[in-house]
């Protein structure tokens, strides 16, 4: 596999970022050719896609490529809350927690709110995470309560991220309204951190812009990963995030066709050599239309979900 990795696989990210305008220039492990190569080249062999229940076999669904522009922004409740955990226990909540009671009179009003922070509070206590993700707001009473617990809660999360979340440490995404008899997922490890943009634009006083990251690392199961892209500039890193999406792809299909190849060891001795590689790509006509866009068409000729890629 090694050979197959450093010789076409590399040839060709190198050709795709070069297509792109990406300067690939460099000592050897320094430059963006074996960047991409070995990060996209481990992100194919990481990810194990799951087909029950009608779930995609393509990995573009299970690998995301982003960089430092990608921030927890307005997230964090308190600059006073934990930021690293090992083995937290996450409780993820679709929709908001909120203490609303619209429609009753100024004291039905205080008392349903009341009501409704000692329910979500009652099911804090009985799950007793160590980190909330919430896809929406939270009211600032509950805030200081989650917060009053030592609990880390992120919120303002968008729904696919939750889904991205739940999928990789398997725990469910709850309503707040009928979160109870579920079991809460861990994995190895939690943290937030602020990373500097050495490459960004300084702002007024020559201060570089920084940006809040959040990182679940060691899930339970492989079923998906993300690939942070560093040390460019953020035009530059949109171009590097399209090759390493396409590398993705073709590392994954290119490495089940070589263990298939070397299963079949008897057929060797009746193959004659090709010029031409071929990788079955069952991917979505976007990513067909980026990777066209980053392949001479001398090179590359698409025919029957088949992307066909001549030496």
């Amino acid at each position: 596999m090694n050979d197959v990795k450093n010789g076409k696989f590399r040839a060709l990210v190198s050709q795709l970022l070069k297509s792109v305008g990406v300067d690939s220039s460099g000592n050897s492990g320094e430059n963006w050719v074996d960047i991409v190569t070995s990060l996209s080249w481990d992100a194919a062999a990481f990810v194990k896609p799951d087909a029950n229940e009608g779930k995609a076999m393509d990995p573009d669904g299970y690998v995301k490529s982003t960089d430092q522009r990608a921030s927890l922004q307005k997230a964090c409740c308190s600059q006073n809350m934990p930021t690293k955990y090992k083995n937290p226990r996450l409780l993820l909540i679709q929709g908001s927690l909120d203490l609303s009671s619209g429609g009753f009179s100024l004291s039905e009003s205080m008392q349903q709110e009341k009501d409704n922070l000692k329910s979500i509070v009652e099911m804090i206590d009985m799950y007793q995470p160590n980190v909330i993700l919430v896809e929406k707001s939270v009211s600032r009473s509950i805030q200081e309560s989650i917060l009053a617990k030592g609990i880390t809660l992120v919120f303002d999360m968008k729904l696919h991220r939750l889904e991205r979340v739940a999928r990789c440490i398997g725990t469910p995404i709850l309503a707040s309204e009928v979160a109870i008899g579920q079991k809460l997922r861990q994995c190895d490890s939690f943290r937030i951190e602020k990373f500097v943009e050495e490459h960004a634009v300084s702002t007024e006083g020559g201060r570089k812009q920084s940006k809040t990251l959040m990182f679940l690392e060691g899930a339970p199961s492989r079923l998906g990963c993300t690939i942070l892209l560093m040390g460019a500039n953020s035009d530059e890193l949109k171009r590097i995030k399209c090759v390493v999406r396409c590398a993705v792809v073709m590392a994954y299909h290119l490495m089940l066709e070589t263990s298939f190849l070397l299963d079949q060891t008897a057929m060797f001795s009746t193959i004659s050599p090709v010029r031409w590689w071929t990788y079955h790509l069952p991917v979505t006509s976007r990513l067909w239309w980026e990777l066209k866009g980053a392949i001479s068409l001398a090179q590359a000729v698409w025919c029957r979900n088949r992307l066909v890629v001549y030496s």
